[in-house]
């Protein structure tokens, strides 16, 4: 097997995962952004 199709076949299966991933923007009191895989405490 090409080394360069191996390496380009493990990043786009890296690249899958990464965007079935689901992430929650959201600004704190101050107005600064956070970036979570999961919903901030107390919002769904």
């Amino acid at each position: 097997m090409n080394p360069s199709f191996a390496a380009w076949s493990l990043l786009a299966l890296a690249w899958n995962a990464a965007a079935a991933t689901q992430f929650y923007q959201w600004k704190d009191a101050n107005g600064v952004s956070h970036y979570t895989e999961a919903p901030p405490d107390g919002r769904r």
